[in-house]
């Protein structure tokens, strides 16, 4: 498809003008200010609905008018596109003389990629203008994505005014925030999905006609890389922030939905199949750990990690029954069952053990210490620390944190000796927000939540060390992966 001939009446230094076109390659030529780059802007404005220079439609509107038209005719079925921008500033988009219901249904009928020197900071700019840039591009190829893109997009406004319209932390209601993160994730996971493929299809095809341009086997690339894709709590401090005035992060410890139904995680002591539990950042698998590791080890996980009081009989039954066959899912909840004294339960009987692998696996004690102490240091003094945790063993951890420096704190070694001290937080409550029981009704899982938050007064130095003592027993513990 190509564009035949256009027509534009009062755009920009334009009153009225028709312009014909080759099938072939065109080239436009002319003195400065005779409007060269006016007539690229409103081809470009054909395919897009909005210009590339400015930023609100009225500016495109030739001085002392009050409207402007464009309409370009192709040669693909003698199609026909027209916008109009009328006097009341109302935007109308025509095919054929058909108006769009939705604006968004002409993005991609007329494919346009549109270079200035202005582009310059693609290259030098901020990683926002090249995500912003790809985008466009790819939203002419993929109508899913476009859509995909506008919803992610508009719940991440409504999710941000929720939590900035909220009065104080204690009106935040948990279950909507995990609704509108449950559908934000699932976008997310699409959207990246899409922009990896649309820029490997890319490279593969400009290296095919690059070769041939140049005769020689120099390639070139594009990598795609999620600040939010495979990173860790640990990692907090090593995304790009680049001038970010951090004013509050939220750490939501738990897991969704969307892994637990997902069988091939093997989260699940109700699912069967091989026993999983990576999140796609591990090198090994429970599976590993269940037929790797010794009794005694096995022990110290499941009673440290889990709090399982059966620790003992469990990892000794594991190590007979692996002798003769590899233990998946189902064998494992088997296994549980029948080493528990105790058979009445309130919960599933193989829960703990499964708990305190998921942890042991995913390395979530490292995790969530480091991430607690690089979220310290990278937030900004008046900033706020929300945790979510969904076990004991978490919240034993965020308290003792929270706790710890919120109480005077001795100033670094190398400084001289002082009787000043130090707090690095303001701990707001001291008791955890808890889920009512309206909450607990709606979402039964929301029961074991946790809510503790802090606000950060000053900046510390070496204010890591107590927490790195006290619970160096389960990093220890956690190292046992390295026999892997």
């Amino acid at each position: 498809m190509h564009l035949d001939k256009i027509k534009i009446n009062n755009f920009k230094n334009y009153n009225s003008i028709m312009i014909n076109f080759s099938p072939e390659v065109n080239f436009i030529y002319g003195k400065n200010g005779a409007g060269k780059t006016n007539l690229l802007d409103a081809i470009y404005y054909l395919s897009y609905t909005k210009s590339a220079l400015n930023t609100t439609d009225y500016e495109n509107i030739k001085k002392g008018k009050n409207f402007f038209k464009i309409e370009g005719s192709f040669n693909k079925k003698e199609k026909k596109y027209t916008c109009l921008l009328n006097e009341k500033y109302l935007k109308k988009i025509f095919e054929n003389d058909t108006p769009y219901k939705k604006i968004k249904d002409h993005i991609g009928k007329i494919p346009c990629v549109f270079i200035t020197p202005y582009d310059i900071n693609l290259i030098r700019g901020y990683s926002k203008q090249r995500r912003k840039f790809i985008d466009m591009l790819i939203c002419q190829l993929n109508k899913n994505y476009l859509d995909d893109l506008i919803t992610y997009n508009k719940l991440l406004k409504q999710r941000n005014a929720y939590l900035k319209n909220t009065l104080s932390i204690d009106n935040v209601d948990i279950n909507q925030l995990n609704t509108y993160n449950e559908r934000l994730f699932i976008l997310n996971t699409s959207i990246k999905t899409i922009r990896k493929d649309n820029i490997n299809l890319f490279t593969n095809r400009f290296n095919k006609i690059f070769k041939t341009l140049s005769q020689s086997n120099i390639k070139a690339s594009i990598e795609y890389i999620s600040n939010f894709e495979n990173k860790k709590f640990s990692q907090i401090n090593k995304l790009d922030l680049k001038n970010e005035n951090i004013k509050s992060i939220i750490f939501d410890l738990g897991y969704s939905y969307t892994q637990i139904k997902d069988a091939k995680k093997g989260l699940s002591f109700d699912s069967s199949g091989d026993l999983n539990m990576k999140m796609g950042l591990n090198d090994f698998s429970a599976k590993d750990v269940i037929h790797k590791l010794d009794q005694k080890e096995l022990e110290k996980i499941f009673k440290f990690f889990g709090d399982e009081r059966d620790s003992k009989r469990i990892a000794n039954k594991i190590v007979k029954n692996r002798k003769n066959k590899n233990i998946n899912t189902q064998d494992l909840v088997k296994i549980i069952e029948s080493s528990k004294r105790k058979k009445n339960f309130k919960i599933h009987s193989a829960t703990k053990v499964f708990q305190a692998l998921r942890i042991f696996v995913n390395k979530e004690i490292s995790e969530l210490i480091y991430g607690l102490i690089n979220a310290a240091k990278i937030l900004k003094p008046g900033g706020t620390i929300l945790v979510v945790t969904f076990h004991s063993l978490e919240d034993k951890i965020v308290k003792f944190f929270f706790k710890s420096l919120s109480e005077n704190q001795s100033i670094s070694r190398y400084m001289p000796k002082t009787n000043e001290k130090d707090k690095l937080f303001k701990l707001i409550n001291k008791k955890p927000i808890i889920p009512s029981n309206e909450e607990i009704k709606k979402n039964p899982p929301s029961r074991s939540a946790k809510l503790r938050y802090a606000v950060k007064e000053k900046d510390v130095v070496n204010f890591e060390k107590g927490i790195l003592e006290k619970f160096n027993y389960l990093l220890e513990i956690e190292n046992l992966s390295n026999k892997i």
